[in-house]
């Protein structure tokens, strides 16, 4: 969820679908990835959040909630750039094991 940046805790349109639904902004966002079949892994420290990102199956989005939402998408993450260099360069950089591990 981008750590809430972008206004996504905030955004009008996830705002007033969650009231329809009693329901946060970031449980809608949550909820309709849900929906699709991504896997989300939320994230926070604190136990209110943690227990408000777990509270999202006792909803189902409607379908015309499910195409609104679905229209805000921008076509590219705001979080990372996948197609820069410089984040191939990051990624590859990344190691999983320690290379005595491997010998």
């Amino acid at each position: 969820m981008a750590e809430g940046k972008h206004g996504i805790f905030t955004h009008p349109v996830l705002t007033e679908i969650g009231k329809k639904y009693g329901k946060s902004a970031a449980q809608v966002a949550l909820r309709w990835n849900a929906q699709r079949g991504v896997v989300i892994i939320p994230k926070s420290t604190h136990r209110e959040r943690m227990e408000e990102n777990m509270n999202i199956w006792d909803f189902v989005l409607s379908g015309d909630d499910m195409t609104v939402i679905s229209a805000l998408d921008l076509g590219h993450s705001e979080i990372i750039d996948h197609s820069a260099a410089e984040t191939a360069k990051w990624l590859n950089g990344w190691k999983i094991h320690d290379e005595k591990q491997r010998n």
